[in-house]
């Protein structure tokens, strides 16, 4: 079964048994931080990824790396997935996790990048506006600071791009002069 399949499913099922446990919030922080691990070493995802390591092995080295630092619940779950032989797929089913938490809870991801650093007052705005365009509850600000785009910002949510930077004015120029 393919990825795109089994993480949604195996999220799902973590994300209501989490809601029925009532700590769902415990295990979505569990789960950000599994995924910020996985994807900030290199060893690891690609342990994970390696079909020659047995999944015993694999199973026993993610007990030793996050039990007892992870709610009961999420430990439990690893385990699960790594017996099954699906251990490849965890990052894929964090994200899906991740994603379907925030269609739960209303909360839109969006990202902003800028010529040069932006201030508080700019950053709740920019909330304020895709909070507005989206009906989320809350919105989830990642910055940036870009210095090629000259002037301006590009913002990115849902599936929207609003690229108001010079460098891009500058490139549609370009474009009707030639």
């Amino acid at each position: 079964m393919s990825s795109s399949r089994i993480a949604p499913r195996y999220a799902k099922s973590l994300l209501d048994l989490a809601q029925e446990r009532g700590n769902l919030k415990e295990v979505y922080d569990d789960i950000r931080g599994l995924s910020k691990s996985i994807s900030g070493s290199k060893e690891l995802f690609n342990l994970l990824k390696n079909p020659i390591v047995k999944s015993d092995k694999k199973q026993s080295i993610l007990k030793a790396i996050f039990s007892g630092k992870v709610q009961t619940l999420t430990d439990e779950f690893i385990q699960i997935v790594a017996r099954k032989g699906r251990e490849n797929h965890i990052p894929e089913i964090c994200d899906a996790f991740v994603s379907q938490y925030n269609k739960l809870h209303k909360i839109t991801k969006a990202k902003l990048v800028s010529a040069s650093a932006i201030d508080e007052e700019l950053i709740n705005k920019v909330k304020a506006i895709v909070t507005k365009n989206t009906g989320a509850a809350s919105v989830e600000l990642e910055t940036s600071v870009d210095e090629k785009l000259i002037g301006g910002f590009v913002l990115r949510f849902d599936d929207k791009l609003l690229d108001n930077s010079v460098a891009h004015k500058l490139e549609k120029l370009k474009k009707e002069f030639s």
